[in-house]
């Protein structure tokens, strides 16, 4: 019988490529760390793309925050830049990755769902037992808004509500109100009927101070209160009466660093039952609403 002389060449070839295939694996046994990342406001969900490891250690650059899950979710206490490292280990092997992560706030929503603000802290809280129907406030600025989220009573319902806006922050200018005597200063006021079967319908209009003296307004208008805010309709949280709006940025001119602000309601006899923060004492002043 004539022998194959092909078959001793194929083994050969065969045994190469066995042979290639493990130097292959043997090279990709290398450990590496890697990671990516999605932000939902301060919320960040981290998936890791490591490869060949079985510990991962996080820094999250924060006051000494680490993990060692594989997939950490973290909460970020304020916008800013923060320099995420992973550290993946396998046996005597580690691979650090390091990566920016940009938080740069809620992603904020008048939608009458306020989980969007959970991690946002309080602006103001008025002493308990003060302040009559309005007693703590959340503010936020987004890119074309200024965001109020506001917490009261039962009784609160805007029958009439003003609020004012110190722009520039500074209390030497703009309207001087008795209300707020130990710092005020606003540069526009918005005045105005919320309706809460139809927050949409909500009447009012925002107007700008340039009378004399830092004591009275001119009532020119720059902006009604369908063109420039956005209301939710009332709800509950945590047991108190809640309610969020916003205020377009396009009618308030430059803002920089900080915006001072007093919120007012009134009933529909314009009798005032609430205000944030308190008004009508010797030390009543703005809230700061940082930008």
């Amino acid at each position: 019988m004539k022998k194959n002389k092909w078959i001793p060449i194929v083994n050969i070839l065969a045994l190469l490529l066995v042979v290639s295939c493990s130097k292959d694996e043997d090279t990709s046994s290398d450990t590496k760390a890697v990671f990516s990342y999605v932000a939902d406001g301060f919320l960040v969900n981290f998936t890791n793309f490591s490869r060949n490891a079985d510990e991962y250690l996080w820094d999250f650059d924060v006051d000494g925050a680490t993990s060692t899950r594989r997939d950490p979710a973290h909460i970020f206490p304020e916008k800013g830049v923060y320099l995420v490292s992973l550290t993946a280990t396998r046996g005597q092997e580690s691979s650090t990755f390091v990566d920016t992560v940009r938080i740069t706030g809620p992603n904020i929503k008048i939608d009458g769902d306020f989980s969007d603000w959970e991690h946002v802290d309080y602006t103001f809280e008025n002493p308990e037992g003060s302040g009559g129907t309005l007693l703590k406030v959340k503010t936020f600025a987004s890119p074309n808004a200024l965001n109020f989220y506001i917490e009261g009573t039962s009784e609160m319902n805007f029958a009439v509500m003003n609020f004012y806006l110190d722009t520039d922050n500074n209390t030497d200018t703009g309207h001087t109100t008795w209300m707020y005597p130990a710092g005020s200063g606003a540069e526009f006021m918005g005045e105005g009927n919320f309706n809460p079967e139809d927050p949409g319908a909500s009447s009012g209009a925002i107007y700008e101070y340039g009378g004399p003296g830092g004591s009275d307004w001119t009532w020119a208008s720059v902006a009604s209160f369908a063109d420039a805010m956005q209301f939710a309709e009332f709800g509950t949280n945590e047991g108190n009466k809640a309610i969020e709006f916003s205020i377009s940025r396009d009618v308030l001119g430059d803002m920089e660093g900080v915006v001072n602000f007093g919120l007012t309601e009134s009933d529909s006899g314009w009798t005032h039952i609430g205000s944030i923060p308190v008004f009508q004492t010797p030390e009543s002043e703005f809230a700061p609403f940082e930008l």
